[in-house]
């Protein structure tokens, strides 16, 4: 006896060895056009009362387009990123930062004033 294995039990078998047969890093991916058309889901008989677009197609288009645009910006915000580590580094490349005062950890010395400060002043003469 042949068994014939059903059309959802092939597509999710692809799907699957698409995304773990896929390369490491995120932003890499071209997303410019899908690896399988979504438009082969029209066919599937299992789609019950609504119609194999509105039930596939359509998601799987929208999802594509919206997986583009968060692409753009993730790529826009690097490219921000990488531009405020690149500023803040200052002109020698040496850690110099552009704004801000010195601190040293664990320095109290505006709290207690040094022993110089409390000598008494020098006397004013009167002409």
């Amino acid at each position: 006896m042949k068994t014939h294995a059903q059309p959802g039990i092939v597509l999710a078998f692809t799907i699957a060895a698409l995304v773990f047969c896929r390369r490491g890093s995120a932003q890499d991916i071209p997303l410019s056009r899908p690896a399988i058309s979504p438009y082969l889901n029209l066919y599937r008989t299992d789609s019950g009362v609504v119609d194999n677009y509105n039930a596939y197609v359509r998601p799987r288009l929208e999802l594509h387009s919206l997986l583009e645009r968060q692409q753009r910006i993730l790529r826009r915000q690097s490219a921000n990123i990488f531009s405020l580590q690149r500023n803040a580094w200052g002109p020698a490349g040496r850690g110099e930062q552009a704004v801000g005062s010195a601190s040293i950890f664990m320095n109290y010395s505006h709290y207690f004033p040094s022993p110089q400060s409390h000598v008494a002043p020098r006397a004013v003469r009167r002409r």
